[in-house]
């Protein structure tokens, strides 16, 4: 028997694999979860990829390996798409309730380059219930199976460099267009654009058709280009940054294979912390440039 790949790996099986269930059955896919061998009656498909029965069956004892941290972690497939989801209501309702909250965490690149922490913060914030119910429901759709592939503190990065990445496009449209120096933006549309961008990457990946995805994002964007008040740039900068790190976890996987999860879990963390300085400089230069421009 051949190989079993693990994460990052092509999803499709040679024809000697047989299923893990029954033996002497050809296998069509791997378990994205797992990553067994199944044949046709036991492959699901999913939105990316295939999961074997067993991971399929909510009372089955096997866990995805990618996240368990806390019991919660256990319990939950996605658990940090179901977080980040709670937290952007939570704000919403809180941003009602008490309106200066808009003040202290959203984002104008003027006011970033001295706080920049609202790069993040303003991804947290949105502008009205209809925004907050169609970036929640991109979320769920896209968030929870990009997290079953890449496990939650991959995930979480893909996530938040993603907006950092909208925030930074934010920021470099203003050696464009000065005047927008001191224009709020807010929503977590940057960072829904990386999960688009790691949908395709990981199709791409496994041999499937990225048809779908890309007529889906087609829409997006356009109707972000038509569409008064929405910023197109942050939507373009979380996408590209998507595709960015998505790749790099791709590439670190196929890479480190050889010496098994510890070593891919290694080079992935080191992968996490040298992308996140490297973005991090080249937001605070994009800040500094950005206030230079308009001095």
């Amino acid at each position: 028997m051949t190989e079993i790949p693990r994460f990052g790996q092509r999803a499709s099986t040679p024809r000697q694999e047989q299923c893990t269930k029954h033996p002497g059955r050809p296998a069509v896919a791997y378990c994205k979860r797992c990553n067994r061998p199944a044949c046709a009656d036991c492959a699901i498909p999913t939105e990316v990829g295939s999961v074997c029965v067993d991971c399929a069956n909510p009372s089955s004892k096997r866990r995805f390996r990618g996240g368990s941290a806390g019991n919660f972690f256990k319990r939950s497939e996605a658990p940090v798409t179901q977080v980040l989801i709670a937290l952007n209501v939570i704000l919403f309702v809180v941003e009602k309730i008490w309106p200066p909250l808009f003040q202290y965490l959203a984002m104008t690149p003027g006011i970033a380059s001295v706080q920049p922490y609202r790069l993040l913060t303003t991804t947290f914030l949105h502008a009205g219930f209809f925004h907050l119910l169609f970036n929640m429901m991109m979320l769920y759709l896209l968030g929870s199976s990009i997290e079953k592939v890449f496990g939650w503190w991959r995930y979480l990065a893909i996530y938040l460099l993603s907006a950092l990445g909208g925030s930074m496009a934010i920021v470099a449209w203003v050696l464009v267009e000065p005047v927008t120096i001191n224009v709020a933006t807010v929503g977590a549309s940057g960072a829904i654009y990386g999960m688009f961008a790691a949908i395709f990457m990981v199709q791409r990946r496994s041999g499937m058709s990225t048809t779908s995805i890309l007529v889906l994002l087609g829409i997006n964007l356009v109707y972000g280009f038509i569409t008064p008040g929405v910023s197109w740039q942050g939507h373009i900068g979380g996408f590209l940054l998507g595709l960015v790190v998505t790749g790099v976890y791709i590439l670190v996987a196929d890479r480190s294979r050889p010496g098994g999860r510890g070593a891919q879990m290694k080079w992935s963390a080191l992968a996490t912390a040298i992308m996140v300085a490297v973005f991090s400089a080249a937001t605070w230069g994009l800040l500094h440039a950005a206030v230079a421009a308009v001095a």
